[in-house]
């Protein structure tokens, strides 16, 4: 807890994350499916129930193919109670957003960060580190984005750079 700020749950996490994909998927382009955007938003960090959000830092450290293998279990782990059908659509739709392999993928990942950047940004009001708020804005450079989502991401950051003063 941060001055007290209750840590982020995965589901905190989520409904934002899906929130903003929402809101991405409608700005961007209408032919992109949006019951697929909200569904992959929802399972995109499933397997976090399990085994917890890893920073950048642990990840490094253990490395990112230990990771994978980790979160597939994980994941696996938490479908594995429902019925094979549904269990396999919602994994074949975790490894899409794993994959980044579609235009709605990419629109969560956007979305994912985007929350992850707005927690930030909510942390640093509160004391927390602004090296954190450093940290989401590199994820968010290295993203592969177009120039509409560049210049969706510009709004939104000077919006928040707003929300600073």
């Amino acid at each position: 807890m941060v001055r007290h700020l209750p840590d982020e749950s995965v589901a905190d996490h989520t409904f934002r994350t899906a929130l903003l994909a929402m809101l991405l998927s409608d700005l961007i382009d209408s032919a992109i499916d949006k019951e697929r955007v909200l569904r992959m938003a929802l399972i995109h960090d499933l397997a976090e129930c399990y085994v917890g959000d890893w920073d950048l830092e642990t990840t490094n450290t253990i490395g990112k193919e230990v990771k994978k293998r980790v979160e597939e279990t994980a994941i696996k782990k938490v479908l594995s109670f429902l019925p094979a059908q549904i269990a396999s659509r919602y994994y074949h739709t975790w490894k899409e957003f794993e994959e980044n392999s579609s235009k709605e993928a990419k629109i969560v990942h956007l979305a994912d960060k985007l929350e992850a950047v707005m927690q930030a940004f909510e942390l640093s009001k509160f004391g927390y580190s602004k090296s954190v708020k450093r940290e989401f804005e590199r994820n968010l450079e290295s993203l592969e984005l177009t120039q509409e989502l560049k210049a969706l991401l510009q709004v939104f950051m000077e919006e928040i750079k707003r929300w600073e003063k």
